[in-house]
């Protein structure tokens, strides 16, 4: 699959690009990019940093984001408002209204581990979603408290659970979605590594593979109950919460919840900036205690260029999408 783009005959207002023609394809498979890389069929790609030497090594270039602001985390998706039942959420028997159940699932993920494997050590650790840690309304006690009620403690994941009734002959199930994300390639993999850590504290951690629009669909829908999905995500701190922990749509993907949903509404209807931060501050402290998602790693949007085609791109890696301002690639 594949969409191709012609730069118009004439000098354009804005700008007029180097290349004549660009072509996006879609290629699932890390290997399948590398090869098409080495082979000068592509000429800027995503890799994986287990393959990132590799090409290097072959003469192509890596090349970062001039912003940082991507972030990669794991989503419930089960839990939605809904003032209509009794519990006030869509899915009263969701496994993820428990906050041990997700306190749980966090502890068992050996962050360490997976940066070292996955992210080549550049993950920076998200203590908190979709507020930067520069920001001005931060607090510092979610750093000072995070090993301590997120960190790697299997030992603490398995007494959660079984403090909520989960044990050998009651296990929690969860229905973990393995997809290759468009902003992180090497999700699928840190996927299957995440449930394996879940597997060991006695979860049982089915993993699914979806067709993509039937996923999207059923999401949509509130089909799930008690799955787990990849994110990322450069969105800014109101962005954020509003995509990914409202009920305002798009919904479906992540967990939404009575208590910050309604912190998160006056957020959007707050145009002053300084009520805002306040605002933000107390969402932040609330879903800290809630443990909200998965949080992983903010990590620098990395592409690789083969510099026989391509002299330089020097693209943003913070905005709406990851890989923007394509008229800024300079040919070689």
């Amino acid at each position: 699959q594949k969409v191709v783009f012609k730069r118009v005959p004439y000098d354009h207002w804005r700008y007029t690009p180097d290349f004549p023609e660009l072509e996006y394809r879609w290629m699932g498979e890390a290997s399948t990019r590398l090869a098409a890389l080495l082979t000068d069929e592509v000429h800027i790609t995503q890799l994986p940093e287990d393959l990132i030497p590799q090409a290097e090594a072959d003469g192509m270039k890596l090349i970062s984001g001039a912003l940082s602001g991507q972030r990669v985390f794991l989503s419930f998706k089960g839990v939605y408002l809904d003032s209509k039942t009794a519990c006030g959420y869509r899915n009263c028997d969701s496994p993820f209204l428990d906050r041990n159940v997700r306190q749980a699932l966090n502890r068992a993920v050996n962050r360490d581990e997976l940066n070292t494997a996955f992210f080549g050590g550049k993950g920076q650790k998200m203590v908190m979603n979709h507020i930067p840690p520069t920001a001005s309304y931060w607090n510092t006690d979610w750093d000072r408290d995070f090993d301590a009620n997120w960190g790697f403690n299997p030992t603490a994941a398995r007494a959660l659970l079984a403090e909520s009734g989960y044990n050998d002959d009651n296990p929690l199930e969860v229905g973990v979605e393995v997809t290759t994300h468009s902003q992180y390639g090497q999700s699928a993999d840190v996927l299957e590594i995440i449930a394996g850590y879940w597997n060991d504290i006695g979860v049982k951690a089915n993993l699914l593979t979806i067709d993509y629009a039937t996923n999207r669909a059923n999401t949509r829908a509130f089909k799930y109950t008690d799955h787990v999905s990849f994110a990322a995500t450069a969105s800014f701190d109101i962005q954020g919460w509003r995509v990914y922990n409202s009920h305002v749509v798009p919904r479906g993907g992540s967990l939404e919840l009575i208590n910050t949903g309604a912190l998160i509404d006056q957020l959007q209807a707050e145009m002053d900036s300084a009520k805002q931060n306040v605002l933000l501050r107390q969402i932040g402290d609330m879903a800290f205690n809630e443990y909200m998602g998965i949080y992983l790693y903010w990590i620098p949007a990395q592409l690789v260029i083969n510099p026989n085609f391509v002299a330089s791109y020097n693209f943003p890696g913070s905005l709406s999408a990851i890989w923007t301002h394509y008229e800024l690639l300079k040919a070689n």
